[in-house]
């Protein structure tokens, strides 16, 4: 009985060691969460001056071809999707690529969205706008969920949708 209890224990922390252990992002001021698998690292965190725009990075612990970028907006009013997408894709600084196919929109009730894959020669990237529709308030925000790959296999991109799939609007 004791050899038995001893190795039920054994078991119970060999599969606590290979559970995967998850990232999780909750940002209260900008009013979203997103849970990562294992492997992805917060490398950068950055915010405005103002408070009304945060920048978030992830890299790959172990496979440098990938990389999630999060940006979120704090808006008075509800924001045109069309030209929220607009002036991200021509900020140089984002430096997106040009857009492969048309985009896909969506409906969450609370909030919309629209996302499209990107491609050039060295990176392909899936790119996902939200923006909240609470007309009536004067806490709205806009968010760009950005992966981007040097090496986008179906695999990649299961593992982005699964991600994306992960990323709640808490407005």
């Amino acid at each position: 009985m004791r050899n038995l209890i001893i190795l039920m224990f054994i078991l119970v922390l060999a599969v606590s060691a290979y559970a995967q252990k998850k990232l999780e992002i909750k940002d209260d001021n900008y009013k979203f969460s997103l849970i990562l698998p294992d492997g992805w690292q917060k490398s950068k965190v950055e915010e405005t001056n103002k408070k009304d725009v945060i920048y978030y990075t992830f890299d790959h612990k172990k496979d440098s071809t990938s990389q999630i970028l999060i940006l979120a907006f704090k808006l008075e009013t509800v924001k045109d999707l069309d030209n929220f997408i607009y002036v991200l894709e021509k900020d140089a600084s984002l430096n997106i690529p040009p857009k492969s196919g048309d985009y896909t929109s969506f409906d969450k009730g609370n909030y919309d969205g629209k996302f499209a894959l990107y491609k050039d020669l060295q990176f392909t990237e899936l790119v996902y706008y939200y923006r909240t529709k609470n007309a009536e308030s004067t806490d709205n925000h806009a968010y760009m969920l950005r992966f981007i790959s040097t090496n986008y296999t179906s695999k990649v991109e299961k593992l982005f949708k699964d991600i994306e799939a992960e990323f709640k609007i808490s407005n």
